[in-house]
Order: structure tokens, then C-alpha cells, then sequence
């Protein structure tokens, strides 16, 4: 770098223009892999100016060595990948939350389902901020350079948390913040809230489990990959494998992949807990495959036979291996009867029908329904019964606000979905009575989720 100024400078090239393009290599060539870079040679070429030559060399020659020697990194390159796309679109529509709500909220909904980002802790939701056709496309790709390389983790958790919000379609009702009710104060109330607790339950199930870098590990987790990404992150010398019951998640993993960047294939085996054809398939075909760690969210919800699941599993673990998991703990979780007598407490009728069909309804799903009904002391006892010992249990207990729609008790009353809609089928006016008395109101949704730890001896 000093050689090839000494030349320009020999043969008289204006300073000036030389600072010109080292102020272009410092955005196009050094970009946020370091952000000061400009700032360092905007500070040389303005001090030039107050000295001028022949001492104004040094700081030629001082910009020259810090673009030099600094890291490097092209990804804002990926503005001119924007800008070709945006030449090739036909058509170009805002996302509806996106719109203005100050002229058509009323008559064109605009507006509606917008996140306020300093609503959350993190000053940050994971939102759609790109028209519906080019959802998943990707134009900056941060480097592992310098600053950059800092920003670059939290820039694809960030990613991942979109893709979850994509795939699992999530309603996003609970966090809206409509014009026309605009509850300014239960921002700040959010705003000292998480809002939702897959992110700290994912940690706590991968502190649990102790990943080493080298371990294999499965990640059951249907219909989500939210575990699998951060699962990869500190197992980047083994195996980490996907057993999802949906290929859209497989196809979103890989797309994923490419659109990141990522040059490791994804090990994705679309089958399901409740079919684990496909995962024997894979391991018989890779002899001495087995597993480390296997861990999920909510990994007994919903199966026919547990026990059989859990001593599938064992025999997919290495002598010592573990099944780290979680299950939502409805008993210590919000429930429907709970929000209803605290509608009571605050004076409002409540039909006696109502109230004895729903706690009878919240009896049996929590003594009967392989969705609702897991403790410790169950738990426990499986394990036991498949020759695992239950090594440790943490809870994860998490807070939001939720605004209880009619949209979200038709969901809750759904008889085509385990839970309440099944056993309050034969009650006609339950969700008549249920969105009278809640329904358009916020209330505090408590979620209890429990991490377990089974282990296999090392026989």
C-alpha cells in the first residue's frame, strides 16, 4: 500500500483524489467489518486540508496502513443485489402492518398486526418487513471479519426467529397495537416482558444438556427448527440432525442454508415422533450411528405410547447419552378456568354450567390428554419404566401479555383439536359465553414449560 502511494504521489496525482478513493474502499472493500475505517480516513483527508504538503503526507500515508491492515469485508455489495432485484419486480406491495395507519386503518385494515419493536426487550420482533414475494431473500451477508463478525451471530438468530415466525405461523394478535384502541401504557408493560418463551427455553434445555463440539445429537422438533439452529452453533464438529414431521421445514432449513451462505449440508430426516421409520432407515444405513444427545420441545405431547417413543430413543443413545427435553406444565401454566374466576373476582356473572364444564373439561385433559397431562412425578415414572434415570428438572417460567380474540377462543374451543374444544362440544353457548365475558381484553398469560434430563447408564 505504501509502495503504490509512493508512485501517485512521485508523479504529482491530487491528494485529494486519492483520499476519494480510499473513502470508497473503506465502505466498498472494508464495510462493517470495520465501521471506523471511514471515519479514520474522513479524519486524514480533513487534516490534510488544515496542513497540506509536504507534511500532509503522513496523513496519506497513515490512511494508506489503516485500510491496509484493518479486516476486510464486501457485504454491502448486497445493496446492489437490492437494487437489481427491485429493476426485476413487476409489482412491489408494502405488507399490510407495514402501511401508514393514519389514512386508510379504518376502511383497508393498514397498520394492523404491527409489531412496535420498543415494545419488546430486545427493541426487536420478528416481523415480515419484506413484500410477500421475496419473503427468505437475503442481500447482506455479514462476514466473519473483524466487527463484523460480532454482528454476524446476532444478525442470523435474528433470521431464525423470522423464519420460525413464518413457518409456525404464530398468531401475532396478542402483540398488536391497533389505532383505533391505542393502549400507549401496556407498551411499557411489555416492554419489560419477553413476550415469548422459546428463546429461553431453548437455552435452558441446551444448558441442560452440556453440548460438546463434537457430539451428535437429534433435535426432534416438528414443525420448528428453532432448537436445530442454535443446536449447530455448539455442536459444529459432529452431527446434528433434524427429525421434522413437515418438509416445508426441511425446505426451509435448506434455503436457509443457501440463502446465509452456510456451506455445511443440513441433516434433515422428515419423519416424526410418531413415525420413526425414516430415522431408522437413516441409522441402519449409517451403522454406528447413534446419538449423543437427543433433545425437543413438548417431546411426549400428543403420542399414543410414550414409553414405547422414550425406548426408541434409548436405543438410539451412545452408552451415557441423554434425552434433554421439555413439557409444558399446564397445571402450574394460565388456564381458561383461571381466567375466568378472575372475571368473577372483579364482579361479572359467570353461568354455573360454564364454570363446572370447563374445570371438569381442564380435569380430564390434565389426567388423560397426552397433551396436557405430563408432571414430574409422570415423568419419572416413565423413566423408571424404560430403564432411564432422571438425572435433573428446571422449569422455565415466562410472562406476556395476551389479548384474549374471538379468533383465539375459537381456536381453544376447536373440536377438531386436542384440548377444550373436544370436551365442551356437547356445551352450545361455551364460546358464546367464553368471548362475552373475555373476549377484546389483555390479560397476563403465565407459561410454565419443564426441562428434563434422562440419561442412559453406560452399559
Amino acid at each position: 500500500a505504501l509502495y503504490w502511494l509512493a508512485p501517485m504521489i512521485h508523479a504529482g496525482e491530487d491528494p485529494r483524489f486519492i483520499f476519494r478513493r480510499m473513502l470508497i474502499s473503506a465502505c466498498e472493500d472494508i464495510g462493517l467489518a470495520d465501521p471506523k475505517a471511514v471515519g479514520v480516513v474522513e479524519s486524514a483527508a480533513s487534516a490534510f486540508d488544515r496542513v497540506g504538503l509536504p507534511e500532509g503526507r503522513f496523513m496519506l500515508a497513515q490512511a494508506a496502513v489503516y485500510l491496509a491492515t484493518t479486516a476486510k469485508s464486501n457485504s454491502n455489495l448486497g445493496f446492489f443485489d437490492a437494487l437489481s432485484s427491485v429493476a426485476e419486480e413487476q409489482s412491489r406491495e408494502v405488507p399490510n402492518h407495514l402501511k401508514d395507519t393514519g389514512r386508510d386503518s379504518k376502511g383497508f385494515g393498514h397498520g394492523k398486526g404491527y409489531l412496535y419493536p420498543h415494545a419488546f426487550r430486545d427493541h426487536w420482533a420478528a416481523q415480515q418487513y419484506l413484500p410477500d414475494g421475496l419473503q427468505g431473500r437475503i442481500f447482506y451477508h455479514p462476514s466473519d471479519q473483524g466487527y463484523e463478525a460480532g454482528i454476524r451471530e446476532e444478525v442470523l438468530r435474528r433470521r431464525e426467529l423470522q423464519l420460525e415466525q413464518a413457518v409456525s405461523h404464530e398468531d401475532e394478535e396478542r402483540f398488536t397495537w391497533s389505532p383505533d384502541n391505542p393502549r400507549q401504557t401496556e407498551w411499557v408493560r411489555r416492554a419489560e416482558q419477553k413476550g415469548d418463551a422459546s428463546i429461553p427455553l431453548r437455552d435452558q434445555l441446551l444448558r441442560m444438556a452440556a453440548v460438546q463440539r463434537h457430539h451428535n445429537l437429534l433435535v426432534a422438533e416438528e414443525g420448528s427448527a428453532l432448537l436445530y439452529w442454535e443446536a449447530l452453533r455448539q455442536a459444529p464438529e459432529g452431527g446434528v440432525y433434524l427429525l421434522s414431521d413437515r418438509s416445508s421445514i426441511g425446505d426451509h432449513v435448506r434455503h436457509y442454508f443457501q440463502e446465509n451462505e452456510i456451506d455445511d449440508i443440513p441433516l434433515v430426516v422428515e419423519g416424526s415422533r410418531r413415525n420413526l421409520s425414516p430415522l431408522k432407515v437413516l441409522t441402519a444405513k449409517n451403522k454406528g450411528l447413534v446419538f449423543d444427545l437427543i433433545t425437543g420441545r413438548n417431546l411426549l405431547a400428543g403420542l399414543p405410547d410414550a414409553a414405547a417413543f422414550l425406548s426408541e430413543m434409548k436405543a438410539l443413545l451412545n452408552p451415557g447419552g441423554s434425552i434433554v427435553f421439555s413439557q409444558r406444565d399446564f397445571r402450574a401454566s394460565t388456564s381458561l378456568s383461571d381466567l375466568l374466576a378472575a372475571v368473577v373476582e372483579k364482579g361479572q356473572s359467570l353461568p354455573d354450567s360454564l364454570s363446572a364444564a370447563v374445570e371438569k373439561a381442564e380435569t380430564l385433559m390434565m389426567e388423560k390428554d397426552s397433551f396436557y397431562c405430563w408432571d414430574l412425578e409422570r415423568i419419572a415414572a416413565l423413566a423408571r419404566d424404560v430403564g432411564l434415570s432422571l438425572i435433573s428438572e428446571e422449569s422455565v417460567c415466562a410472562e406476556r401479555i395476551v389479548r384474549i380474540s374471538g379468533e383465539l377462543v375459537q381456536q381453544w374451543l376447536n373440536p377438531e383439536k386436542p384440548g377444550y374444544g373436544p370436551l365442551l362440544a356437547g356445551e352450545k353457548e361455551a364460546g358464546g359465553e367464553i368471548r362475552r365475558i373475555l373476549g377484546d381484553r389483555d390479560v397476563t398469560w403465565v407459561q410454565v414449560d419443564r426441562c428434563y434430563r434422562l440419561e442412559r447408564d453406560g452399559n
